[in-house]
């Protein structure tokens, strides 16, 4: 099964493609969605539309998981966050895939086994699980494949009843 992360911002989305099969986790491509901070909203809306349809086109995830919106943010962020996340959300839908939401401290108690983890822990873990190295120092790329993993590990355990602690 292979799942596309999502960790949406207004400003860059980080994404990860993953794929669990017989010989456990794959990264298969990671990034960053980024937009213009000199156009217009409805603008850089679209490019976080377009982006993820086209990885989602490209990669062709089984199912999407996106990040719910931290409430601890100012009303501009927050209202900014749900609309990059909307735009995502739309381009996984149109592509008829279905959409998991997961809140941060979900998908951190899935990978690393607490809730309240640190970014360095959720980044550790991840490249443990996926044994790989993530050079960029991009929050949003590790945390889209926690999101990515957390998705696949709970769809696991629910639909075949594999626990993965």
């Amino acid at each position: 099964m292979r799942a596309i992360g999502i960790d949406p911002g207004y400003r860059k989305t980080g994404y990860a493609i993953v794929e669990y099969g017989g010989n456990g986790f794959n990264l298969i491509e990671y990034g960053l969605v980024k937009t213009d901070v000199k156009k217009e909203s409805a603008e850089r809306l679209m490019a976080i539309y377009l982006g993820i349809d086209t990885i989602i086109k490209d990669k062709k995830p089984d199912i999407c998981a996106i990040e719910t919106v931290f409430s601890g943010k100012s009303y501009q962020s927050s209202l900014k966050l749900g609309q990059a996340r909307a735009a995502a959300i739309i381009a996984a839908s149109i592509n008829q895939l279905p959409v998991k939401e997961f809140a941060p401290r979900e998908v951190k108690k899935i990978v690393t086994g607490k809730g309240n983890a640190s970014k360095e822990s959720v980044k550790y873990m991840v490249e443990k699980i996926l044994n790989i190295e993530i050079t960029q120092k991009e929050n949003d790329i590790s945390d889209a494949c926690a999101i990515a993993i957390g998705c696949l590990m709970d769809y696991d355990r629910k639909n075949i009843g594999t626990s993965f602690r």
